[in-house]
């Protein structure tokens, strides 16, 4: 579309790199998985994590963790997870600070 409106083959290609950049980073932000499930005592529980966390699936990380739940110990199991980037990390950091988790 860029190519047949500007006649200009670099422009064209500029266009469709940026878009495959948009629609992978969507594609990628879907592919996470976030279960949970209650250890030992009703006071525990554990996050299992797996997928891709970066930019564009950083708050996604976040909202799949109840912040609000009271509970003694919160393990957070990213054995199966990809941190890609300062954003991930800090999504990350936000869990960890807000839940009182460890994270292994």
């Amino acid at each position: 579309m860029a190519l047949v409106a500007t006649h200009d083959l670099a422009k064209g290609v500029l266009v469709g790199v940026l878009l495959s950049g948009i629609f992978f980073a969507h594609k990628m932000g879907q592919v996470l998985s976030v279960t949970s499930f209650k250890t030992g005592s009703e006071a525990s529980r554990t996050y299992h994590v797996a997928g891709q966390i970066f930019f564009a699936s950083a708050q996604s990380f976040i909202a799949k963790f109840d912040l609000r739940e009271v509970i003694d110990e919160v393990t957070i199991d990213l054995r199966a997870a990809r941190f890609w980037g300062i954003t991930a990390i800090g999504a990350l950091d936000t869990v960890i600070l807000k839940s009182g988790a460890k994270a292994r």
